[in-house]
């Protein structure tokens, strides 16, 4: 089981399953009894680890571990998740000082539930930029939007060539390639 749901780190549905396995059959409690052992497990070490989103009751951090720190770069996730929260903040405060205040809400719950990296890479696998890109740019804030900030040094370590070449795109295709640097 790659991924567990949100329930199952509340516990909710793992013992509403195993008391009800108890009451319908003593035959499948033990294989749930398992189960609910390597769940536990699986949880427990994720909650010790380093920057772990785990910690913070997200159940979307327990990715399959292809997919899981493909760099051993556990400072830079735990700094580059700082800085999507802080990069928040930057542009309600920005965008509020010209009068037009845009607080990125859905962004920034992604960012509190999967943790700034995984955040991130789901903004960069969709095909087409979310609107708020439009409306960092419309705002005149292209440089602190996610496309820009993860073409610069040091983030751009995180990321795939694929998902830097994504935000290549997308800020030439919105006419920003001066945010583009030549190494990324």
């Amino acid at each position: 089981m790659d991924r567990i749901p949100g329930a199952l780190l509340a516990g909710e549905k793992v013992s509403i399953t195993l008391t009800l396995a108890i009451i319908l059959d003593d035959e499948i409690t033990s294989p749930l009894t398992e189960e609910l052992h390597r769940l536990r497990a699986r949880i427990a070490a994720h909650k010790n680890a380093p920057g772990s989103a785990a910690s913070r009751h997200s159940a979307t951090t327990l990715l399959p571990r292809s997919y899981q720190s493909q760099q051993p770069h556990p400072d830079l996730e735990r700094r580059f998740h700082q800085l999507m929260k802080d990069l928040y903040q930057e542009t309600g405060r920005r965008s509020t000082a010209i009068g037009k205040p845009y607080w990125s809400n859905y962004f920034n719950r992604s960012v509190t539930l999967r943790g700034g990296l995984e955040a991130a890479r789901r903004y960069l696998a969709r095909r087409d930029p979310q609107n708020g890109f439009q409306r960092m740019i419309d705002l005149g804030l292209a440089d602190i939007s996610l496309e820009a900030v993860v073409l610069k040094h040091p983030w751009m370590a995180l990321f795939t060539s694929q998902e830097l070449a994504t935000a290549r795109r997308r800020l030439r295709n919105a006419g920003l390639s001066h945010l583009t640097p030549a190494d990324a």
